[in-house]
């Protein structure tokens, strides 16, 4: 079952319209949350979202899920800025989207992107280092080939802050950090 659908941003690998419509299918009362622009285009396809947009918060079955941050990463200067709202859910899990945004609290597991477009090996070292969470889920990883993902995983797991574990997710798995 699902409850919830959390829609970062309009890129095509964090928003998909088939997807979103296949999820509402088969989980026919999963609330979509999203920005401002993502409502925007599903409203335009007959499908409701609930609009969170940075500081503002939720409950769903008990769960907080608090928006932050507003803006994506820059990709370079000639490709304009969209809206990329991370969350925070619960006490513990921050999710970012495709930014660098701070959480203005402790994070203890954070779903930590590795490579993308927008961004180099030594940003996400750095931003692990910033947030400083106890476990970092590698994510945006999917343009790495096996070896890429390795050379970046030690990397990384090489300079993450004390204390901090780099972990990959194999999909199918149930993990409990």
């Amino acid at each position: 079952m699902v409850d919830v659908l959390l829609i970062t941003h309009e890129h095509g690998d964090h928003y998909d319209l088939g997807e979103v419509k296949r999820v509402q299918e088969q989980h026919p009362e999963v609330l979509i949350i999203t920005n401002t622009s993502v409502a925007g285009m599903l409203e335009e396809e007959g499908i409701v979202a609930d609009v969170l947009e940075g500081g503002q918060k939720k409950s769903v079955k008990g769960v907080t899920i608090e928006a932050i941050g507003k803006d994506h990463a820059i990709i370079h200067d000639d490709i304009p800025c969209i809206s990329n709202v991370g969350y925070m859910i619960g006490e513990d899990f921050f999710y970012p989207g495709d930014s660098f945004t701070l959480p203005e609290r402790a994070v203890k597991v954070l779903a930590l992107p590795i490579s993308a477009p927008w961004m180099a090996v030594k940003e996400a070292i750095d931003y692990a280092r910033e947030v400083s969470p106890e476990h970092a889920i590698a994510v945006h990883d999917a343009v790495l080939s096996d070896a890429g993902r390795a050379v970046h995983h030690r990397v990384i797991s090489g300079q993450a802050p004390d204390g901090m574990e780099l972990h990959e997710l194999d999909l199918g798995k149930e993990y409990s950090f």
